[in-house]
């Protein structure tokens, strides 16, 4: 009799136990790996994708560790020679919560995702075929998390920071290997930095001031949601010092001279095409909504090509 007992009070307990599916979504574990699964459904099965490492020195002297959930090497399938180093920070939020940001006209449309290598890659960005892929997504210079009590009112800026950061870490990279390497050893490449959210992108509308805030009864008024956004980066004074250490360290002084273009006398030309280089990079982020990424990779990453072949074969029939 005792031990039925025991075994029927140990069954109830074990149903008021919930599962910590919450604790684990929170985590961004699943997020990354749903990112993962994205990519392969639209034929970019990535060998070897990680998380990308960083440090930081400050000025006392102490290095700190950072990173962003995953850098994943993707082939574009509209230039097969173009290689797209994505950067990607997961964040998971409940329903309900939304990301808001405030549209801007840039007026000049400038290269927000420069292609670099095998040439000179910032005196004259290259837009590559990435550019004519995301000309439709709105520009944006702010965003702010919105929703439930429980949100993070720093839910964005946070990921962006992190993002911000690492790519400049990553494009130091790629131009040391444009140093060291010859051209004929490199393809070009496009650093693509993303955050990755569960939240609603909404972009606010171009009349929605204070006003019309106040009077609205839904989010449908003053907003419009998007599947994918741009917003304008702007690094703060420890990322361009940042660039410059990085640059110091990384590169010698020949390397540096060869990436300008300026071998010879152009101490000065190179000292302040580097300081252009490392004080706006990079001038934008990409913020997708998981809700539509296999739909934004599709359009980012072009259609394999049996999809194309197929998609041929249709229309030859039809």
């Amino acid at each position: 009799m005792g031990n039925k007992t025991t075994k029927a009070c140990d069954a109830d307990h074990k149903e008021k136990i919930s599962f910590p599916k919450e604790k684990l979504l929170s985590s961004g574990l699943p997020l990354e790996y749903s990112v993962l699964k994205a990519l392969a459904d639209v034929g970019q099965n990535v060998p070897d994708p990680s998380e990308y490492r960083f440090s930081r020195t400050k000025e006392n002297g102490q290095t700190d560790e950072f990173s962003v959930d995953l850098r994943l090497r993707c082939l574009s399938y509209h230039d097969d020679s173009l290689f797209l180093d994505l950067l990607v920070e997961c964040k998971h939020r409940h329903d309900g919560v939304s990301w808001v940001f405030s549209p801007v006209d840039e007026g000049i449309m400038e290269v927000p995702f420069p292609q670099i290598g095998p040439a000179r890659p910032v005196l004259s960005p290259t837009p590559s075929v990435l550019e004519r892929s995301i000309e439709s997504w709105p520009r944006c210079f702010k965003g702010v998390e919105v929703g439930c009590e429980s949100s993070s009112a720093k839910g964005f800026v946070e990921g962006a920071y992190q993002l911000s950061f690492a790519a400049l870490h990553v494009a130091i990279e790629r131009l040391q290997s444009i140093a060291i390497l010859p051209p004929s050893e490199l393809s070009p490449a496009v650093i693509l930095p993303a955050l990755v959210t569960t939240a609603t992108l909404r972009v606010l509308q171009p009349d929605a001031r204070v006003e019309q805030v106040r009077g609205a009864t839904s989010w449908d008024g003053i907003t419009r949601a998007v599947p994918a956004l741009l917003v304008r980066n702007i690094p703060c004074e420890d990322q361009r010092l940042d660039g410059v250490k990085l640059v110091d360290r990384n590169l010698t002084k020949t390397q540096k001279l060869r990436l300008s273009g300026s071998c010879k006398g152009g101490e000065v030309k190179d000292l302040l095409f580097w300081r252009r280089f490392t004080a706006s990079y990079p001038t934008h982020l990409a913020v997708l909504s998981y809700s539509s990424l296999p739909t934004t990779l599709r359009q980012l990453l072009g259609r394999p090509i049996h999809e194309q072949l197929v998609g041929e074969t249709q229309i030859g029939q039809g």
